[in-house]
């Protein structure tokens, strides 16, 4: 039985339906016995996945899932939008993924979205991509309407997601016309990709015109940056805006007193003081770690190059996504770790006011 759900879910690209079942030779109470033993999941009424490739899947992984099987079963073609857009472009974010598929339609009305569906009015761009066989949404319009529906800490890790593809493609091309790695060049390269998106981004944000979510989108496209390297180091400096903290350097190098060079994740580099964020996929079954390397390794060679970075810095601070997650938590634990507060500015009238905008 094993055998046959493994191959139906191959040759369904992880999805496996009803009728494929049935065909296989299960019959509806062996379907019921799998869904016990958690050998299949449903994810839709007569769609399924594999239970155990569900386990493996990162939540926006099993959104991705849940927007195939949904559209399997639509009556009508949808563009996907919203959330359900950022899952298929593989952009990460905080807390749970809809239960729904988001899609956007222009001639919505009240009452269109259903269980499953939830629509959106508005035209979603000209310029849509096919994903999965899946019409989807731009990159850019993705993140100008996650950054108008969206709190802060939940768009900006998506936008920052999205910066970084922009990035890392950039630096794919710099590196086949034959730029250096970390060159001047490259980096300039990188950046004027990154500029180039948020751009189109605000093209896009402009070109929707959500009726409420604008300035708070703006926010979220100015302050995103594709430097940072993970979804707790977007949360992170998010955290830094909302409590008031001065807003650090992103992935800085620094040359190491035992010789080399090392990256640091934050840098406030007027106290000298860096923060490094620990994501648990860092020590587990990230590039880090190499096949059959001891987590425990990586940490003793984090302490060493921590050593190697003491004469450039005054202090290190380090935190987990358990310090960052809760927000008045990671207030105290900033406050505590001598993270430096915002420069003040000056408003209108002369008064002292704190600015909340103010790269370090």
């Amino acid at each position: 039985m094993i055998e046959t759900i493994e191959l139906l879910s191959a040759l369904g690209d992880g999805l496996i339906t009803r009728s494929a079942l049935r065909s296989a030779g299960l019959s509806s109470e062996r379907i019921v016995q799998c869904l016990q033993r958690g050998l299949l999941r449903r994810v839709r009424p007569g769609v399924y996945v594999s239970g155990p490739l569900w386990a493996a899947l990162w939540p926006e992984q099993q959104h991705r899932l849940l927007v195939r099987a949904t559209l399997l079963l639509a009556e009508r073609e949808w563009v996907v939008s919203h959330l359900s857009a950022a899952a298929m472009h593989g952009l990460g974010t905080i807390g749970g993924w809809p239960s729904t598929v988001h899609v956007s339609d222009p001639e919505a009305r009240g009452g269109a979205s259903s269980a499953h569906i939830t629509v959106h009015r508005g035209a979603p761009g000209p310029d849509t991509v096919l994903i999965d066989g899946i019409l989807v949404t731009s990159l850019p319009r993705t993140l100008a309407d996650v950054a108008a529906s969206e709190p802060l800490s939940r768009a900006v890790p998506a936008i920052d997601a999205g910066l970084r593809m922009v990035r890392e493609s950039a630096g794919t091309s710099g590196a086949a016309q034959g730029l250096a790695w970390r060159s001047a060049e490259m980096g300039s390269a990188q950046s004027v990709a990154e500029e180039g998106m948020r751009d189109h981004v605000h093209a896009e944000l402009e070109r929707a015109a959500p009726r409420r979510g604008y300035r708070q989108a703006e926010l979220a496209i100015a302050f995103a940056s594709g430097l940072a390297g993970s979804v707790g180091e977007s949360l992170t400096r998010v955290r830094f805006h909302e409590h008031g903290f001065e807003i650090p350097e992103l992935q800085v190098t620094l040359a190491r007193s035992d010789a080399g060079e090392a990256d640091l994740d934050f840098l406030w580099r007027g106290i000298r003081k860096a923060g490094e964020y620990d994501g648990k996929f860092k020590y587990t079954r990230g590039a880090i770690v190499k096949p059959g390397q001891d987590p425990g390794e990586i940490v003793f060679s984090e302490k060493r190059r921590e050593d190697a970075l003491r004469p450039q810095l005054n202090s290190m601070t380090r935190w987990v996504w358990d310090v960052v997650f809760p927000p008045l938590a990671f207030l105290r634990f900033t406050r505590e770790a001598g993270v430096p507060l915002a420069s003040p500015v000056r408003g209108r009238r002369g008064e002292s006011t704190r600015s909340r905008f103010v790269v370090g």
